[in-house]
């Protein structure tokens, strides 16, 4: 009987272990995927976000430990995120930078391939992590998206798990650009210093070549389109236009 209990109480410590190791694992993946899109912002807006590089990253903590029900929700994030930048009020700069993390949890449970108990490895990740800017793009147009359009995840048909977190570390990086573009832009900012399509944000061309080797792909853009078409990219499945956001606080 006590070794049943002690076998037990192993599992249990194990599993627990596993979970937060899995959780730590991903909230730097989060928090790096944060940094290179910072990096890759249009000029004005980098130059504002990277005061606030440390104050983003704590933040990532706190948004994955929120309760779903007690999420600020997606619409009014967004509609939030795009007054103050009109306004430039500098002394709400701050408070900017963490809202554009809150608004990006919706993207990751969206792309995220992992569960909660499953393993990896950030560091080893980002050794082989890449980054191909694909392009501004505003469709769908996230200014009439709520939490529902985020309710479907990604997609991957690739076995390895390692191979599922590349894959999802650029698509991740690559949406984060796209919405935070949009509200730059739907706010009146421009594009000015923002990467050239098909450039690199985060490792080389060898990353890329090894994963698609591995993967027995011929060649990227042909392999990106099909994630593309894969993408669970449903904010036309809701009628959202005229929707109202949920209120929140500062």
């Amino acid at each position: 009987m006590r070794t049943v209990c002690l076998i037990f109480c192993f599992l249990f410590l194990f599993s627990t272990y596993s979970s937060a190791y899995t959780s730590n694992c991903l909230l730097n993946l989060h928090k790096q995927a944060l940094m290179d899109a910072v990096n890759s912002m249009p000029e004005d807006s980098r130059n504002i976000l990277r005061q606030f590089e440390n104050n983003m990253k704590m933040e990532v903590d706190k948004v994955h430990i929120t309760a779903e029900a007690k999420r600020r929700s997606y619409d009014f994030l967004y509609k939030e995120i795009i007054t103050i930048v009109s306004e430039d009020n500098k002394n709400r700069h701050e408070y900017m930078s963490r809202a554009l993390v809150d608004i990006t949890i919706y993207l990751f449970d969206k792309h995220n391939p992992f569960r909660s108990f499953d393993l990896c490895n950030d560091k080893k990740i980002m050794e082989q992590a890449f980054v191909v800017f694909d392009g501004f793009d505003n469709y769908p147009d996230y200014s009439f998206a709520t939490n529902l359009n985020f309710t479907e995840k990604t997609e991957y048909r690739i076995v390895r798990a390692e191979d599922k977190l590349l894959v999802f570390y650029n698509e991740f990086v690559n949406e984060i650009l796209d919405m935070w573009m949009s509200i730059w832009i739907e706010a009146g900012g421009d594009l000015k210093g923002s990467p050239l399509k098909s450039s690199y944000i985060r490792g080389r061309e060898s990353n890329v070549q090894t994963l698609m080797a591995r993967l027995n792909e011929n060649d990227f853009e042909t392999f990106n389109n099909k994630i593309q078409n894969l993408k669970a990219r449903v904010l036309y499945k809701y009628d959202t236009r005229g929707s109202s956001g949920s209120s929140g606080s500062s």
